[in-house]
């Protein structure tokens, strides 16, 4: 989205791309992400409109309806056009657990073995990180 406003980007390209992709396109307000796709053929929007939301600081244009984005608001009027994430990579299962219940209605998987098993490791640390309930608040490491 950033590029999309670059004089040099547009002479170079005369102004217009086959394809627009806006990745996150859950936190984008609606007229950075229409300023964009204005300049493309056709368009995807990437991003989870369950997640965070637009950053809008004014009042007034929250009123307005600027802390929805566009994703969202296409999201809602054509429902048969999103694809739901299925598979997600960021989360150990254990992480994940919540928000599936929450947001995804528990059709939510890890990607591979790897992600679902995945455990922080702080070299500082190992022997606490080995014992249940360790770095609770007034416990004794030893």
């Amino acid at each position: 989205l950033g590029a999309s406003g670059s004089k040099l980007l547009r002479a170079r390209l005369g102004g217009r791309f086959d394809v627009c992709v806006v990745d996150e396109a859950g936190q984008v307000n609606q007229p950075n992400a229409l300023g964009a796709l204005f300049l493309a053929k056709s368009f995807v929007l990437v991003g989870d409109h369950h997640q965070l939301p637009p950053l809008v600081r004014s009042a007034e244009a929250r009123r307005m309806g600027m802390d929805l984005s566009l994703f969202q608001r296409l999201a809602n009027a054509h429902p048969d056009c999103v694809a739901k994430l299925r598979y997600q990579y960021r989360m150990a299962m254990k992480v994940m657990m919540l928000p599936n219940e929450l947001v995804y209605g528990g059709l939510l998987l890890c990607g591979s073995e790897e992600v679902a098993h995945a455990k922080l490791h702080l070299p500082a640390y190992p022997a606490a990180l080995d014992k249940p309930g360790a770095l609770k608040q007034g416990s004794k490491q030893g």
